[in-house]
């Protein structure tokens, strides 16, 4: 059995033309390939992500969002359920209170709306900006993802 070698696919240091499928003699040479030309990226968010679980006394624990927010512990938070969203605010004349911990405390109804147990992960989504801190439960980003999911993956399900 006698060796022979494939040359690469990738084009010549040169870019201008490579030799494909040929050895000495092959007078096939094509032009490279050009580049793609990639969308430009946004700006780097201002917000700041994290996945965290709920803890089994229905608290969420990530010191970063925190930071990022400025709260400290014993803050006053107004919180929210809009369609399974939960919306927390910094609010002198809120009820909730972080933790001295800085845990946040998410209250049994809101668990219960959004059909958060212990130990389910949530996407915390902060904007110091503003302020605020929200928290998304993976179904409701399963909801969120699903359209652009099967977009890019050209299916539907």
């Amino acid at each position: 059995m006698s060796e022979s070698v494939v040359p690469g696919l990738a084009p010549s240091v040169s870019g201008a033309r490579a030799d494909i499928g040929g050895g000495a003699g092959s007078a096939r040479a094509v032009r490279a390939m050009p580049l793609a030309v990639l969308p430009a990226l946004r700006r780097r968010s201002s917000r700041c992500y994290r996945i965290v679980a709920l803890d089994d006394r229905g608290r969420l624990a990530e010191s970063a969002v925190i930071a990022a927010l400025g709260w400290r512990p014993g803050q006053r938070l107004a919180i929210r359920v809009v369609e399974g969203v939960v919306l927390i605010e910094a609010d002198a004349g809120g009820v909730f209170r972080l933790s001295r911990r800085c845990h946040v405390p998410l209250p049994a109804p809101v668990r219960r709306w959004c059909a958060l147990g212990a130990g389910d992960r949530v996407l915390l989504v902060a904007e110091p900006a503003r302020g605020r801190l929200t928290v998304y439960s993976l179904t409701v980003l399963d909801g969120v993802l699903s359209s652009v999911h099967e977009r890019v993956w050209g299916e539907a399900e």
